[in-house]
């Protein structure tokens, strides 16, 4: 049931997405983008397999393909066992919220605090100690 309750959510989030990559096409300014403060938890690694099943069709030229696979509960094949991205300075565009804020075109305020929010319930969820927050007052 938490599996389809977070496809659902992946799936809200990618037409989201899509529909502010077009409103905002029509704004020419565009903010300064720092990096997004992961807390390496792992959460968003572990799921993985949810974002890979929605691009599945997309053709490996594509900026948001995910080339990994990943294991029967979605955890993506490059998180180490102590929650690290084995290919992390060369992880796929939907990895990096920065350069997904980037390319979608996104005020990076919003995202941010729409992604951090997004990795708190999913540590709550993981039951991941709380020091792994991410405090989304700072957008």
């Amino acid at each position: 049931m938490i599996l389809y309750i977070i496809e659902i959510a992946v799936f809200l989030v990618v037409a989201y997405l899509g529909i502010m990559v077009i409103i905002n096409s029509f704004d020419g300014n565009k903010p300064e983008v720092t990096d997004f403060p992961c807390s390496s938890c792992g959460s968003c690694c572990k799921r993985a397999g949810v974002v890979a099943g929605l691009n599945i069709n997309l053709d490996a030229e594509n900026p948001l393909y995910f080339p990994y696979s990943c294991d029967e509960t979605g955890r993506c094949e490059k998180l180490t066992d102590d929650n690290k991205c084995s290919v992390y300075d060369n992880r796929p565009l939907v990895c990096n919220v920065k350069e997904l804020c980037l390319f979608l075109e996104q005020d990076p305020k919003e995202f941010y605090k729409f992604n951090a929010s997004v990795c708190n319930t999913m540590m709550d969820e993981d039951n991941v100690p709380l020091e792994f927050r991410i405090n989304v007052k700072q957008f």
